[in-house]
């Protein structure tokens, strides 16, 4: 059964989401080579590659400009898990991520960070997680897009220094 609105609820992942369909070609999964940044120039900077380097390890190999700013770092070549803090979060993160690994397929994932002192909403991120293989049957990288929506303009500086409690608010396979 289909939700009655679609689940993914930002144009550029959506139009990251087509492309990223247009380039499996009857596969499973889209290779690397597949992807040309030529194609998505409006997508590059919410663009992340990350490599799997086996269960529940992964390495970002680009990171782009947007995502590098939201995030005070650019973690380019980094392990993810030295790179998230808080422990549910890294959790978070990596459960995502073993997912589209294990499904094969696209997830879109939704959160909202609260402040812990207030209680109330500091960010809204939105993702979009696609498996790339090069033979078709393992996944060997992620092509990920990430999109930061702002309530509080201080949770820039604070996003991957300090913890932060969230709630994921929209979770799909696609």
């Amino acid at each position: 059964m289909q939700p009655a609105h679609p689940p993914v609820t930002d144009p550029r992942l959506e139009e990251a989401h087509v492309y990223w369909q247009s380039k499996k070609a009857g596969r499973p999964m889209p290779r690397r080579a597949d992807l040309d940044p030529i194609e998505i120039p409006k997508l590059l900077q919410h663009v992340m590659l990350i490599d799997v380097e086996g269960p529940g390890r992964y390495r970002f190999r680009l990171i782009g400009t947007a995502i590098a700013d939201e995030h005070g770092i650019n973690a380019t070549g980094s392990d993810v898990a030295d790179v998230v803090k808080g422990q549910e979060l890294k959790s978070h993160v990596t459960a995502l991520l073993d997912e589209c690994v294990r499904e094969r397929r696209a997830l879109y994932s939704e959160c909202l960070f609260f402040s812990p002192e207030s209680g109330l909403v500091e960010r809204h991120t939105k993702r979009l997680l696609m498996p790339l293989s090069e033979d078709g049957e393992t996944v060997t990288m992620i092509f990920k897009l990430q999109i930061f929506l702002h309530i509080d303009p201080m949770a820039r500086e604070r996003h991957l220094l300090e913890p932060r409690p969230f709630k994921e608010i929209a979770h799909h396979l696609l």
